[in-house]
């Protein structure tokens, strides 16, 4: 070995201790005693004009071989074009450093981010595959612990199964960690090296949602009963608007004399006011609900409810309970195609009725007005439709409350009396008592 570097006994720095020495053991590595019995380690080096010179660290705490050791890695560093000092004061810095948790950074983050979502991100959907397959995994690792492996073991089990998950999952990762990095720096290669690793997921199927034919809606619809869930899955199907819409549906919103509902830019995908035509159906539901009214101001209130409205999965649980083959979303595509395959509107049309989003800007810019009142035509047209199984029963219900009534009258009835009726002569107070009692019962059913 070149007596040019590691020119030094550990005999001769014990030697040294007591004294006021500087010996160089080659390289740049200094060796520095006192009288005061004060010893220590440093690297002298050269970047320019300007000569630095940087502890090591004391003798006999830091021996010739762990000063050898750091001298070696720091000159490696200058050589690569960095300053060693500058590289050491990161280092030391960085290991005072109390780093936040993944969970910590993702809800600084999304303090800032929901003001660009609907609703401030109320509904939890953003959150959702970060809450169920990154925390839980990822949660309490800081950007100092992450590490390729710890990304790949998180994302393995859903990268190839839930592939639409699995991306929404691993891009709110990068964007928090990218967040994250203006106070802990960051390599978001180790994001990139993941991906890499985790290799391609597949080419995405398009999945659309469950939906029922057309034809088999009016007799489901027939099926509902007057309770508050059943009622709100009613007034969907007739607008057919989204289900959130109907979940946080409020009464100031309803103008009666207009017949129209009307959604605000936060309460569509467009982020546009939308007008809502309501049927002479849709009113009827709609006095059927004031018995419901409440001071949160929602049409249809569940108070026990942390939203203070319906679950989000009601509806889907009734579909499923009864083997519907459908979902709140598959409403809107059922009454697409039975708009289109009846005639009743065109898919301009038809994409304005539902408040669909479009891409055409020339259709965007042909139609200015919203086209209320030819939208009002379309939508009579399907629940006209979607109500008729509903209907024909509700005839026969009367129906059979009329003969019920006009039975029990005859019961009733003095023995000359009767003898008049089966004669068919006029009995005038039969006629008079079956339509006060007509008028008791529908009353009643009003209340």
């Amino acid at each position: 070995m070149s007596r040019n570097i590691h020119r030094l006994k550990d005999s001769e720095l014990r030697a040294a201790l007591g004294k006021s020495k500087t010996l160089h053991d080659g390289g740049g590595l200094y060796f520095q005693s006192t009288e005061g019995g004060a010893a220590s380690f440093h690297y002298r080096y050269q970047i320019g004009k300007r000569t630095t010179k940087m502890g090591l660290g004391p003798y006999p705490s830091i021996s010739l071989a762990d000063a050898r050791d750091s001298h070696k890695h720091y000159q490696r560093l200058k050589a690569l074009g960095q300053d060693p000092l500058k590289v050491r004061d990161a280092e030391r810095a960085s290991a005072r450093r109390s780093y936040r948790s993944i969970q910590t950074i993702f809800e600084e983050f999304f303090a800032i981010y929901k003001r660009q979502l609907k609703g401030e991100g109320e509904a939890g959907r953003w959150w959702s595959p970060v809450k169920n397959h990154v925390l839980p995994s990822l949660g309490e690792d800081t950007v100092e612990t992450l590490t390729v492996d710890r990304v790949i073991s998180t994302f393995e089990p859903i990268w190839t199964t839930k592939k639409d998950t699995a991306r929404k999952a691993f891009n709110r990762l990068r964007m928090a960690l990218e967040f994250a990095r203006a106070d802990e720096p960051f390599d978001l290669q180790i994001l990139a090296d993941a991906t890499s690793k985790l290799g391609p997921q597949g080419k995405r199927k398009r999945v659309s949602a469950r939906a029922l034919h057309w034809k088999e809606w009016p007799p489901v619809y027939a099926d509902l009963t007057a309770s508050m869930t059943h009622t709100a899955l009613k007034l969907m199907v007739l607008t057919v608007v989204r289900t959130a819409n109907i979940r946080f549906m409020r009464w100031e919103q309803i103008d009666r004399r207009a017949a129209v509902w009307t959604l605000n830019e936060n309460d569509t995908k467009s982020e546009q006011p939308f007008r809502v035509p309501l049927q002479p159906q849709a009113m009827m539901l709609l006095r059927r609900a004031e018995k419901w009214r409440h001071k949160s101001g929602f049409v249809f209130p569940v108070p026990r409810n942390k939203q203070g409205v319906l679950s989000n999965n009601a509806f889907l649980q009734y579909f499923n309970k009864h083997n519907i083959d459908t979902t709140g979303h598959g409403i809107r595509s059922t009454v697409t195609d039975f708009l289109l395959e009846n005639d009743v509107a065109d898919q301009d049309l038809a994409d304005m009725a539902l408040a669909h989003q479009t891409k055409k800007e020339v259709t965007k810019a042909y139609y200015r007005s919203d086209m209320l009142e030819k939208r009002r035509e379309v939508m009579q047209v399907w629940a006209d439709y979607v109500t008729q199984d509903e209907r024909v029963r509700q005839i026969a219900h009367e129906q059979d409350q009329a003969l019920n009534r006009y039975a029990r009258a005859l019961e009733g009835m003095e023995p000359e009396t009767l003898e008049r009726v089966e004669a068919g002569l006029p009995a005038f107070d039969v006629d008079k008592w079956y339509r006060e009692e007509a008028v008791l019962e529908d009353d009643i059913e009003q209340i």
